[in-house]
């Protein structure tokens, strides 16, 4: 077999795939686990928990991306002054929730957790995106399975202060030494998936519909379907098995992926392909 295939056939035995992909590397350097429960998804909400029980929580959030003016977007450009101004011009404005799309330089995450410390009485919370590679040619499947899991290991134990991220082109990197975990609300992999890398990875992986998962599962669906239960079970399994948490995790989608037929956004425009 492959190795793709490989690692497909595997999701139909329950706990396989877990014990596979919860490896890590300097898993000996982690801090002792302990659990730690704030958020949950409960029905149409989700909930927090600050030690009086479980209740009701609004997420107004505000989408923190880390492009500048005159700077593309990959050159990452936000410096530690300008999250500090803007953690604070979002709380202002009556917001609760930062979201990114991927991981940030170390930094951010230092001038995060000193926000909070300085105002307990009105933190903001973190729904972590956790970045999956665009490509032009061939399926997600096929192609970004692997980019996708160290990713998800550098994220995790980055969230939590314990990650060291080796240089990359176009993404950040460096010492990860401040835990902002405390106010996690959740982890949201993925990205806008074109349609067409979609369509192809489910005709070439068309017999892989099911993942068995420990904390997610897939049965009977669509190949990319199945992948991105495993995806998301990896990212549960790490949090659980690595720090002893367990927060909300989703899927970053996007309209030409949803079940709504779109009549100006057709086919021709690769909308509505699945």
């Amino acid at each position: 077999m492959e190795r793709h295939e490989r690692r497909l056939a595997a999701t139909a035995f329950a706990g396989v795939m877990v014990s596979a992909f919860a490896l890590c590397v300097g898993c000996s350097d982690a801090k002792e686990a302990v659990p730690k429960v704030r958020f949950r998804a409960a029905g149409d909400y989700f909930q927090i928990n600050r030690g009086d029980g479980w209740k009701h929580f609004l997420s107004v959030g505000v989408n923190l991306a880390v492009a500048k003016p005159s700077y593309y977007p990959g050159e990452l450009a936000a410096t530690r002054d300008d999250y500090d101004r803007w953690l604070a011009g979002i709380a202002a404005m009556g917001a609760n929730t930062v979201r990114l799309y991927t991981l940030h330089f170390p930094y951010f995450y230092d001038a995060f957790a000193a926000w909070n410390r300085d105002h307990s009485d009105q933190p903001l919370y973190l729904i972590q995106g956790i970045w999956l590679d665009e490509i032009e040619h061939g399926d997600y499947i096929s192609d970004t399975s692997d980019q996708l899991d160290e990713e998800i290991r550098y994220v995790v134990d980055a969230v939590h202060g314990a990650a060291d991220v080796p240089a990359r082109f176009g993404k950040a990197y460096g010492n990860f030494h401040t835990d902002v975990s405390p106010w996690l609300l959740g982890y949201l992999p993925g990205h806008e998936m074109d349609g067409k890398l979609v369509t192809d990875g489910n005709d070439k992986w068309a017999e892989y519909t099911v993942y068995d998962g420990r904390y997610v599962r897939a049965s009977e669906g669509l190949p990319i379907e199945a992948w991105v239960a495993r995806g998301l079970d990896l990212v549960a399994t790490m949090e659980v098995d690595r720090w002893g948490g367990d927060v909300p995790v989703g899927w970053s989608s996007w309209p030409p992926l949803d079940p709504i037929h779109h009549p100006t956004e057709t086919k021709a425009f690769r909308q509505d392909l699945v």
